[in-house]
């Protein structure tokens, strides 16, 4: 139990100031005290120092050989030919997320559940085939200044906030001149 006492500073004030003991008697503080020392010496004990990162290779393409085949350009440089500028393209593609129940597998016998957020996977092919359709459509055969690059959305709501992340494109769909 948690003993409050009540003193004066000094004669003269009217401040009152109130201290707390611990009474160690009472079994039920002292389990609680001792839970608390013990459940933090082991979380401080689980934390591990990082103190090795290994070396890794990492490569990230796109294959634009199915444009390339039918004649249409994909190119991050400028075109320096004769042509005739379309549209500005600014794409973006984020995917659908659901709050949703997860149940986790911790062991055989045991399973552990919460509430997360669950997002759909982000296809880039499928971004790259959308503007390459939607230039086609507008008599394009060329997109150059194409860059791809990530876009992230912060959705604060105070229960369940989360960060989407998607992709834009970017780039100026032209029409070569043959």
């Amino acid at each position: 139990m948690v003993d409050v006492v009540r003193r004066k500073i000094s004669p003269t004030s009217n401040r009152i100031l109130l201290t707390s003991t611990i009474n160690p008697t009472n079994p039920t503080a002292m389990k609680r005290i001792l839970l608390i020392i013990l459940s933090s010496i082991l979380l401080l004990s689980a934390c591990k120092t990082l103190t090795h990162i290994p070396a890794y290779d990492y490569l990230t393409g796109l294959d634009l050989r199915p444009y390339a085949e039918k004649d249409f350009l994909i190119t991050p440089n400028t075109y320096g030919g004769d042509h005739t500028t379309i549209y500005m393209i600014d794409y973006v593609l984020m995917p659908e997320g659901i709050y949703t129940e997860v149940v986790k597998n911790i062991g055989k016998p045991s399973q552990s559940s919460r509430k997360e957020w669950v997002f759909d996977k982000i296809d880039i092919v499928q971004a790259v085939d959308s503007i390459y359709n939607i230039s086609i459509e507008l008599g394009a055969n060329a997109i150059t200044g194409f860059t791809v690059e990530p876009h992230v959305v912060n959705y604060t709501d105070i229960v369940n906030p989360t960060t989407v992340q998607g992709i834009r494109i970017t780039g100026m769909a032209i029409k070569r001149q043959e």
